[in-house]
């Protein structure tokens, strides 16, 4: 039964490893508790109960590391499947998240200047600024209401340091008008 547990979780830790912070990390972890719990029914109860009685011979030193590795191995795991999204937009129901975070905003490389207007002039950039987009999908409008109205009313959006000069900011809802 260990070994197909240890199975289980090695698969679902592969499984979400590419939506992860750290999907490398994550897919080692996975295939290390997959592997194990391929191993688990070859080694058998005689071999568990000698790894056991080594621990024990060695006092309680050794469990002790043994638990921190545990409880570092659960905190980096915790730590990767967890929002990356600083106040939390997509556990409110959104779709996606793009640009979540400051060093995660997709700036501009190519953003030329217009004949007319461009993006630049859109929000004053200054000659050593970039513009940076940012933008929330959600399913449909009813939910981005209700969930705008519960972000703003977070107190971690109030208390949160803008990386950039929020008076230039450019807010707006769209609708999808071509979707390929």
């Amino acid at each position: 039964m260990a070994g197909l547990v240890r199975v289980a979780i090695g698969l679902v830790l592969v499984a979400v490893a590419p939506v992860s912070r750290f999907p490398i990390g994550l897919r080692v972890l996975g295939a290390i508790a997959f592997l194990g719990g391929l191993v688990t029914p070859l080694l058998g109860v005689p071999r568990a109960r000698a790894i056991v009685d080594w621990w024990t011979a060695h006092g309680p030193a050794i469990m002790r590391v043994w638990s921190l590795v545990a409880v570092a191995i659960r905190i980096f795991v915790a730590l990767s499947v967890m929002d990356r999204h600083g106040a939390g937009a997509c556990p409110r129901g959104c779709a996606a998240l793009q640009g979540g975070g400051r060093d995660e905003l997709p700036r501009g490389v190519d953003v030329p200047d217009g004949k007319v207007t461009d993006m630049k002039r859109a929000v004053q950039a200054k000659p050593d600024e970039t513009v940076v987009v940012g933008y929330i999908t959600w399913p449909d409008r009813a939910t981005r209401d209700a969930a705008w109205e519960k972000l703003m009313k977070d107190t971690r959006m109030s208390s949160m340091e803008m990386p950039f000069d929020g008076k230039r900011m450019i807010y707006g809802a769209f609708e999808i008008a071509l979707d390929l």
